[in-house]
């Protein structure tokens, strides 16, 4: 199965959200800020249990709802609140539902006092 990096997906991202083109590097801030929005979108993707996949070996076919999600959650940290983008993380989880299949899902062991 292939796969995406974070930092490929760090690109996607800020080429969504229109602060970065290819022929332009992506300054230090703005990848620490998308970053940021990376990591925290995993952290809530993986309690939703909606997150299976490593933290640099994205499946390829989860690349473009993660890019809207974590743009949704990016959005406000480059002024483009209220252009759209918030409704990526909606149609992004809708996805990921989809393409979750049951070898993906991992049980919880409880722990009994």
């Amino acid at each position: 199965m292939a796969t995406i990096t974070k930092t490929q997906l760090r690109q996607r991202v800020a080429e969504e959200l229109k602060v970065y083109s290819p022929d332009q590097e992506l300054s230090a801030d703005a990848a620490a800020r998308i970053d940021t929005s990376i990591d925290d979108a995993r952290a809530l993707l993986t309690e939703e249990r909606l997150c299976w996949w490593g933290t640099n070996a994205i499946p390829q076919h989860c690349a473009i709802p993660l890019t809207w999600i974590v743009a949704a959650y990016a959005c406000t940290k480059f002024g483009k609140a209220a252009q759209g983008y918030e409704a990526g993380e909606e149609r992004g989880k809708n996805r990921l539902t989809k393409l979750k299949t049951p070898a993906d899902v991992t049980t919880v062991n409880p722990d009994y006092f």
